[in-house]
């Protein structure tokens, strides 16, 4: 009688254990699906903005792409665990806005020479991987 009472003890762990880890697999998965369409979000913006000969606007750039970016950032939101979600969104509030508005022109590079649009194309490039840094792990 105890061998079957074990037996079956061991079956019930067994199967909580198999559940359990099939949980994790699938949420990890997810994340990282999720990671990788966020990073191909921003892949061709990101190339742009490190070309140097590229003599490209950063706000024409970003401008044209943040609907693509504001899906894959949302989309994203739900595979990080919770706690990592307000850092994350303060990071694209940082990226995508000012004062609370959508505002891509931050990066406009004709505001005041050469100067400041290497810096506003660095700002962007900072930003980018900021939000990035949140698929890694």
């Amino acid at each position: 009688m105890n061998e079957v009472l074990a037996t079956l003890l061991g079956a019930c762990v067994g199967a909580v254990a198999a559940i359990a880890g099939a949980y994790i697999t699938t949420g990890r998965q997810h994340k990282i699906e999720a990671g990788y369409r966020l990073r191909l979000a921003f892949h061709e913006e990101l190339a742009v903005l490190r070309d140097a000969s590229d003599n490209s606007d950063p706000c024409d750039i970003l401008k044209s792409s943040l609907k693509k970016h504001l899906i894959a950032v949302e989309e994203f939101k739900f595979a990080i665990c919770k706690r990592k979600i307000p850092s994350f969104e303060k990071a694209w509030e940082e990226y995508y806005k000012v004062d609370g508005f959508p505002f891509p022109e931050q990066y406009f590079k004709h505001l005041g020479g050469i100067e400041l649009a290497n810096k506003n194309r660095e700002l962007a490039i900072q930003r980018i991987e900021h939000i990035l840094s949140f698929t890694r792990a």
